[in-house]
């Protein structure tokens, strides 16, 4: 943008020179030189609105400058940054390969884009000419694990510039609990308690707080106590370690006047028991099958 700015002090201002009375009454009359409009001074092309691309995302704390200037800044030293946050994801599910992180953009000179070697840049790519960033393995973005990353970018052109893409992820209030799964085709019945459900520490939700089952694949047979927040079956449900080995159930947390409200997630897994199930034909009639059969 220096440069720019030097070619801008340089540029003629595009007045024409004045002339004597009668010799510009002429050139007037002629169509030869335009007549008063206010300004005098022809617009630069390379500030036209159309040419001003504004970054799908804006480099963090750099003010209210021209959308170019910071896309120049975002690339002079490695402390300045590209940000953007995510929540994590819940319990043990992966982000898969493929997964859209967000897109940086860079002006000038048709910018191309590669990922610099460091311990964060496995598993995440950028698209050499489109500055997408995106998954090429499936990830746990799991909060407590790791709450941050920050992947280096080479921003290629003139001269090429190095720049940083910090992800940070968000904290879920997530309540984690197992319990073994039925044995048999044996049902756990209506009304058993799961869990009870609380707002995140540190939560700003005022008392009395009410409770709502969120919308999900996993909700079917549960039900949440709407003052209590005790998860319980709502039906009959046998927990069968095979069919399907973890329930995961959103939980909307609402608090009392204008306190808002927040989300929890009650995962609940369940442990294998080791089942060996034989069969046998009946008894005929009356017969009894002897002491020491086998089974």
């Amino acid at each position: 943008m220096l440069a720019v700015a030097s070619e801008q002090r340089k540029r003629p201002s595009g007045r024409i020179p004045a002339a004597p009375a009668f010799l510009a009454g002429i050139l007037l009359a002629l169509g030869l030189v335009p007549a008063a409009t206010g300004s005098s001074s022809l617009p630069l092309t390379n500030a036209q609105p159309s040419q001003i691309h504004e970054p799908a995302l804006a480099p963090a704390g750099l003010g209210s400058q021209e959308a170019d200037d910071r896309q120049l800044l975002i690339a002079q030293t490695s402390n300045d940054s590209f940000a953007v946050s995510r929540p994590e994801n819940i319990g043990k599910t992966e982000s898969p390969a493929g997964t859209v992180i967000a897109t940086v953009q860079a002006s000038g000179n048709s910018p191309g884009y590669s990922i610099r070697p460091g311990a964060d840049a496995e598993g995440f790519t950028i698209g050499p000419s489109s500055g997408e960033i995106t998954l090429d393995e499936s990830i746990n973005f799991d909060f407590e694990t790791k709450d941050k990353y920050t992947i280096g970018i080479r921003i290629l052109g003139s001269g090429g510039r190095n720049a940083q893409f910090i992800l940070s992820l968000t904290d879920i209030n997530e309540i984690e609990v197992s319990r073994p799964e039925n044995i048999g085709s044996a049902e756990s019945p209506a009304d058993t308690i799961i869990a009870t459900i609380q707002p995140s520490d540190g939560s700003s939700l005022t008392t009395p707080l009410t409770y709502s089952i969120l919308p999900g694949a996993d909700t079917a047979g549960f039900a949440v106590g709407s003052t209590d927040g005790r998860v319980r079956l709502s039906a009959p449900k046998n927990f069968d370690f095979e069919t399907k080995a973890s329930y995961t159930i959103g939980i909307r947390i609402t608090g009392s006047g204008s306190s808002g409200s927040e989300d929890a997630y009650l995962i609940l897994s369940l442990t294998d028991i080791n089942e060996i199930a034989v069969s046998r034909p009946e008894n005929i009639g009356s017969a009894e099958s002897p002491a020491d059969t086998i089974i």
